[in-house]
């Protein structure tokens, strides 16, 4: 695993926060997953970014969005939130869902794949992993 929790953050300007509070610039052809603290937890121990261990679902396989993350699936009220961007050269990775807008993982999203991980603090984002 490449992963280390102690390497040193990577500031964001200012204006590089969440769509819903100001205006960061997003890839439209990378995936965009809202991660929240346990799922920053959970990259942290396992090295992947997986569906929700804990949900009513048991969903597989997490689901993306392409274009930006969607705020719907921030933790409301919560002062700190991480999201994860995945590079859009593992397309194949992904498929469709029946929806036809949530791409889902094919498996699940690890630290040797293309990804950063934003943590957002008082609508300022932080890098606080990058493989890209």
């Amino acid at each position: 695993m490449n992963f280390n929790p102690e390497q040193t953050p990577i500031p964001v300007s200012l204006d590089r926060t969440l769509p819903f509070e100001s205006g960061i610039e997003y890839n439209p052809d990378y995936y965009y997953r809202m991660i929240g603290e346990k799922g920053y937890q959970d990259f942290i121990e396992q090295g992947v970014i997986r569906a929700k261990q804990d949900s009513k679902h048991n969903y597989e396989q997490a689901y993306y969005f392409k274009g930006h993350p969607l705020d719907r699936y921030s933790e409301k009220g919560k002062e700190v939130d991480y999201f994860v961007e995945v590079d859009s050269e593992h397309e194949d990775l992904f498929e469709v869902s029946a929806l036809g807008q949530y791409p889902r993982s094919l498996s699940d999203i690890s630290d040797a794949n293309k990804i950063r991980i934003y943590k957002v603090e008082a609508g300022k984002g932080t890098i606080v992993f990058d493989s890209m």
